[in-house]
């Protein structure tokens, strides 16, 4: 089954990109449309006060008026649909890897094994995704090492060659801070 592709991925900081890209586009929309509306209607004066009396003057007024109410209406109507648009496609830009990042960290923190994050092409704060998957793989390299202390210290214990120094390093290793503020 394939999954579904959420509109948006990290809610809370997306929603307040993506209004104001709709207020935005809106509004720059809107402003178009209202010196549109009086560029024609100043040249729509200047043509009539010569050649037509006031009646004429009153009706192309009402005429272009509601021309341009239903223009202003439809292009807010297309600057809040490309601001959304344009809002969304921006946002899944930054919220993707902040949304990767933040489950990674609580799959970390709920005892889970953390894993490198990867990016899709075009994604922003890659140096970020970069830092975190660099200072990951130094946390494995130094467990490792750790690993590597324990099993030796493991060895020593078994053939009874364990000093009372080391004995005290490997329960604080081995039992983590709780074992250290006993000591």
């Amino acid at each position: 089954m394939r999954k579904r592709k959420k509109i948006l991925v990290y809610p809370s900081p997306q929603w307040r990109v993506v209004v104001w890209w709709i207020i935005f586009l809106s509004f720059f929309t809107g402003t178009l449309t209202w010196i549109i509306f009086y560029l024609v209607w100043s040249q729509a004066l200047e043509w009539g006060v010569g050649a037509s009396a006031t009646g004429d003057l009153v009706f192309l007024f009402r005429k272009l008026t509601g021309g341009v109410i239903a223009a202003l209406l439809g292009t807010l109507a297309i600057g809040a649909g490309m601001g959304t648009i344009v809002g969304l496609v921006v946002t899944h830009k930054f919220a993707g890897p902040l949304y990767r990042l933040r489950g990674v960290i609580q799959e970390a923190l709920q005892g889970g094994e953390i894993r490198e994050i990867t990016l899709r092409r075009g994604d922003e704060l890659q140096d970020l995704v970069e830092d975190f998957n660099k200072l990951l793989r130094e946390l494995r390299e130094k467990g490792e090492k750790l690993k590597r202390v324990e099993e030796e210290i493991t060895s020593w214990r078994e053939k009874k060659k364990l000093p009372p120094e080391i004995e005290e390093i490997h329960n604080i290793l081995k039992g983590g801070r709780e074992n250290e503020k006993k000591t």
